[in-house]
């Protein structure tokens, strides 16, 4: 009997030194971890690291394998697969910061969308036709079918005009030549081919140039060339003339080397043009002029673009988009598909192959995964939906705008490449807004991470088009610099709001992965405890009956050691004070250990 007490209080002082020792590591384990939270700008910085790598890496996929339409990329897959569960703890598609950068970086059309939208508009047609007439001397000559308008014009104009040079002859000349004037009729209202003919007639196209440097100007064009500054050649080898599409800067440079002329030029001619103002005493043009004939053109491109998208007919242009449109939705459904079906075929594949079974259980195993993925993907059939379809709207925008962008001419191009993407960003803050999953902070943080991401992506674009200009980077080399500046940026932007915290979001993170890591010590306690628990020894029935009481309160402290149900914030502390650690205890850590 004796023996049977010694050895039922060894048990019970075992089992005491048990609980105590679970205490102290429950203590150290939550200290140790909630001091991680305390640094949360390194915990930012090396989220920020990551998730440039990992952007990196997915842009480099979407773009160089034109990908876009699927609306996933290569690292949100990865990291799916790699991380799946079907509680879907890690999905990165619920990740509204991933979410929001991966729709600012896509906020371009398809290079397959671009292409068949090309073939849709088709080329343009030349505005001002030529006809065949017979002269005085019975001699054919073309001649203008719009002659009169033409001539109209010019005698309208020459009453007011600005001339470039001082020379004693001059001419009304058409800043863009009417030769080189074409239109995508089919998507022009009724009366829009007119009063595009009137604007190319009229004082925004209009110039005064003296004689010689009109004819010296002739018929300026400009050629494609490619990155080494070469002509690239059609499959009949001739050049391809882009005079139509080209830059102010392109057609001032081409003007440019009409008046400066080659070697054969007549000297004359030259002095002629040096007498007139437009040549300096080296045979150049002079800067004056040169700045004079670029802000004409660009004035002209700039008005022809506003009474080119003031006749456009958008019904027609919304057919086409939507044609398009159409066409792509079979890669949104796949690229949900992917996502929501591969991941888990995956995991069970790796599950099955860990578990060595017999042919008729490995059967059934692959039976009860087949109808576990069935039951998943069915689930997740609503937040399918819930992506495809603004994807669809944002592909429809893409379309509509890149038809309208292709058409017109000047600064409007630009306007209207913004006008895209704020329409874009708008749809992606609806989605947003509706997303019932989040609270009213956390929507209103998203939107602002959102709006900062595309003032960005804006500003990247524009101050890129005019570094790329200033340094003369070749399009190989700038492509994916920029790529990696907007990335970086974003990153940085997202980040910095993140520390910010405006909207008290990241503080009641941290509060909930306090609350998880007080969880996970509290069960990690029980179990280790529970384990000790089914070893004790029981075989004196008698001493046991006894003892029960007591065993029976240990136990119970032990398996009630639930830190939610009670305040115990003095407890706490006190403990931290005895193993020599300190713990921070803010408002929202106070009400959470129940005071």
């Amino acid at each position: 009997m004796e023996q049977n007490f010694k050895k039922l209080f060894d048990e019970r002082k075992k089992l005491c030194k048990e609980l105590d020792k679970t205490y102290i590591d429950m203590i150290e384990n939550i200290n140790n971890r909630v001091k991680e939270l305390d640094n949360l700008e390194k915990v930012l910085q090396e989220d920020f690291l990551k998730a440039c790598a990992m952007d990196v890496a997915g842009e480099t996929v979407r773009t160089f394998f034109d990908t876009g339409d699927y609306n996933i990329t290569a690292d949100q897959l990865y990291d799916r697969i790699v991380n799946f569960s079907y509680d879907d703890k890690n999905d990165p598609l619920s990740n509204t910061l991933e979410v929001n950068k991966k729709n600012i970086y896509n906020l371009e059309n398809s290079k397959e969308s671009q292409e068949n939208l090309k073939k849709e508009i088709g080329e343009p047609e030349k505005l001002f036709k030529k006809r065949i007439v017979i002269d005085e001397n019975g001699k054919e000559r073309k001649e203008y079918e719009d002659k009169d308008m033409i001539q109209k014009g010019k005698n309208k104009y020459r009453k007011d005009y600005d001339e470039i040079g001082n020379a004693e002859k001059i001419d009304v000349d058409h800043t863009q030549a009417l030769a080189q004037a074409k239109v995508h009729i089919k998507y022009l209202k009724e009366g829009g081919e007119k009063a595009i003919k009137e604007f190319y007639n009229s004082e925004d196209n209009f110039q005064m140039l003296g004689r010689t440097a009109n004819q010296c100007k002739g018929d300026a064009k400009v050629f494609l060339k490619d990155e080494n500054g070469n002509y690239v050649k059609d499959k009949d080898g001739n050049k391809i003339d882009i005079t139509y599409e080209a830059t102010p800067e392109q057609m001032t440079e081409a003007i440019i080397e009409k008046l400066e002329g080659g070697k054969n030029r007549d000297p004359k001619t030259t002095q002629k043009l040096k007498d007139e103002g437009i040549l300096d005493e080296n045979g150049k043009v002079k800067p004056g002029v040169k700045r004079k004939i670029k802000e004409g053109i660009k004035k002209s491109q700039d008005k022809e673009g506003e009474v080119t998208y003031k006749n456009i007919d958008k019904t027609k242009i919304a057919k086409d988009a939507g044609k398009e449109t159409v066409k792509q939705v079979g890669k949104m459904i796949s690229g949900q598909l992917i996502y929501y079906l591969v991941p888990p075929i995956i995991y069970e594949i790796k599950e099955n192959i860990k578990n060595k079974n017999n042919e008729d259980s490995t059967l059934e195993n692959l039976k009860n995964s087949a109808e576990k993925i069935i039951e998943y993907v069915s689930s997740k059939i609503g937040k399918i939906l819930a992506n495809i379809f603004p994807n669809g709207i944002k592909k429809f925008l893409k379309n509509f705008f890149d038809i309208i962008i292709e058409i017109v001419k000047g600064a409007l191009k630009k306007i209207l490449k913004i006008a895209k993407q704020l329409l874009i960003t708008v749809v992606d803050a609806i989605k947003i807004l509706f997303d019932n999953s989040k609270s009213f902070l956390e929507k209103m943080d998203a939107i602002l991470q959102l709006v900062a991401g595309i003032f960005v992506n804006i500003a990247i674009g524009i101050l890129g088009e005019y570094i790329q200009k200033q340094f003369m980077i070749p399009e190989m080399f700038w492509f994916p610099l920029e790529m990696i500046i907007r990335i970086i940026l974003s990153n940085f932007i997202m980040l910095l709001l993140k520390k910010l915290d405006l909207f008290g979001v990241n503080r009641k993170i941290k509060i909930e992965k306090v609350r998880i890591i007080f969880e996970e010590e509290r069960e990690k306690a029980d179990l280790e405890l529970q384990k000790k628990l089914d070893n004790v020894n029981y075989n004196n029935q008698q001493i046991f009956e006894e003892l029960n009481l007591e065993l029976k309160g240990i136990q119970k402290s032990i398996q009630e050691n639930n830190m939610f149900n009670v305040s115990i914030k003095n407890d706490v502390k006190r403990m931290f004070e005895i193993f020599g650690k300190e713990i921070k205890m803010d408002r929202e850590l106070l009400a959470f250990l129940g005071n």
